[in-house]
This record gives structure tokens, C-alpha cells and sequence, in this order.
């Protein structure tokens, strides 16, 4: 998977005025073109595997693969994107790292996951510190959808969902990371400390984000550091659509665009 790709395309600023914890990214000039092999690359290594890929013999091999992985609706799409963007960012421009890849284990391409929508850790740190994150992608952010994902944060007393973990740490397991699975499971075994806990809001928009996530910048449960990001992609919609059906009909990096 292609790797770097956040912060050659997307310039962070925080706005005059806004919280200082608020982050909007937006594209920068001419960048686009550049990086939407990688962003490609992601969507598929999120939604099917990059090694998979691999084992199939590459994706002309794995077309039907990655065609029956890749959501059909506009609303899934948008949904899958906004969560691929927001795993890439915590993975690419935080501290954290996100180790498993969720949406490679979705029952149907068309269901959304349940459980935290990504989570990451800071390993190394004793006791663990973990970044529990709710991403929204909408044409038009409202605040009603910050406040929604400011609610998700807040179940389970702001901690993760421990579904969420055990889930992480079998797949950790299945993967052969068992020291990375023994540091997860270790959050199962007793209350996770409120100040080892931080959350972030990102969202994915044509509009502005900054009214709706201005409100929902800081966390109502004490203890807990809160971070709001808002990505703007004015064409958000046509955007995706075209990552989306330019997978279907062949990746760019195979000459088939």
C-alpha cells in the first residue's frame, strides 16, 4: 500500500477564530492527480487487502475480488471512504497506529460495521494510550451529524467499545502479532484510564466543517482530550464516485483509466 499520501495532497490549517484543536484539511493545488493512485491503492487495501491482492496474482487476477468488496451505493460508498480517510490520517499524521484494517471483514460490502469506527494506539506507551475516533461523510456537514459522532465517542463511558478491542486483538492474533495483541488485550482486563483515552471527530464534506465541528470541540466527559478534523472536498460526491468507479473498472495504476 502506498504510504504518505495525506499530506502531500491535504494542507491542515486551523482557521482564524476556530478552537486551536480544530483542523480542516484541504486539497492542495494540483495535487490530486498525483496522489489518486494511492488513494486507490488505500481503498482497495482497506476493503480487500493489499496481500491478498498479492496472493490472487495481482488485480487483473483479482478483479472479481475486489469488484464483489467494493460498496455500490452512493450512501455506502461515502460511508467506507470518509473511514478509509480517517484510518489514513490517524495512521499517516498522529502519534497512533491503526494495525487492522476493519473493513476487509465486513459481512456484506453493502453494511456498515458496528462497533468504533477506527481505533488507535500509541504503542510503546505503559499504559497504552488509545485514540478512539468517529469519522461522518457527508455532501453537506450539519452540527446534527457532529453531534452524532461527539454520542458515538461518548458510549462506553468514552472508552473503546470492548467488542471493538476483542475484535482487534483477534485479528492481531490471526496475523501473527501477538505482542501488539497481548498490549490490546490488556486494555480488556481492567477499566481503561480516562487520561490514557483521546477522541477525534473526523469528517469528510463539501462544506465548510468548521460551525458544526466548533461545536462539538470539546469533550463532555472530563478527561478525555478531544481532536476535530474536517476534510473538504468541494466535488465530495463526483470525488468518490470516481475513485470508486475507476476501481470497477480498473485501477489506475494498470493503465485502464
Amino acid at each position: 500500500m502506498a504510504n504518505g499520501f495525506i499530506q502531500s495532497w491535504l494542507k491542515a490549517e486551523t482557521p482564524a477564530g476556530a478552537p486551536t484543536n480544530l483542523i480542516v484539511l484541504t486539497e492542495r493545488p494540483k495535487q490530486r492527480s498525483i496522489v489518486e493512485k494511492s488513494v486507490q491503492e488505500a481503498v482497495v487495501d482497506h476493503l480487500v487487502g493489499a496481500e491478498i491482492i498479492e496472493a490472487i496474482g495481482g488485480f487483473t487476477k483479482a478483479a472479481s475480488v475486489v469488484r464483489n468488496a467494493l460498496p455500490g451505493s452512493k450512501r455506502a460508498r461515502s460511508g467506507d471512504f470518509g473511514e478509509i480517510l480517517a484510518t489514513e490520517y490517524v495512521d499517516q499524521a498522529t502519534v497512533y497506529d491503526v494495525p487492522v484494517r476493519r473493513l476487509r471483514f465486513k459481512d456484506d460490502r453493502a453494511m456498515a460495521m458496528r462497533g468504533d469506527d477506527v481505533l488507535g494506539f500509541e504503542f510503546g506507551t505503559a499504559p497504552l494510550n488509545v485514540l478512539k475516533t468517529e469519522s461522518k461523510s457527508r455532501v453537506s456537514l450539519s452540527s446534527q451529524t457532529a453531534k452524532q459522532a461527539c454520542a458515538g465517542l461518548c458510549r462506553h463511558q468514552g472508552r473503546p467499545n470492548p467488542s471493538t478491542l476483542s475484535f482487534i486483538s483477534r485479528r492481531l492474533r490471526e496475523m501473527g502479532k501477538h505482542d501488539l495483541a497481548e498490549a490490546v488485550e490488556q486494555l480488556q482486563e481492567s477499566d481503561i484510564p480516562l487520561s490514557t483515552v483521546s477522541h477525534l471527530i473526523f469528517t469528510l464534506s463539501s462544506n465548510s466543517p468548521v460551525t458544526a465541528l466548533s461545536s462539538v470541540s470539546t469533550s463532555p466527559i472530563h478527561g478525555i482530550t478531544r481532536h476535530v478534523v474536517g476534510c473538504v472536498i468541494t466535488d465530495h460526491a463526483a470525488f468518490i464516485q470516481k475513485i470508486f468507479d475507476g476501481l470497477v473498472q480498473g485501477p489506475a495504476s494498470d493503465g485502464n483509466r
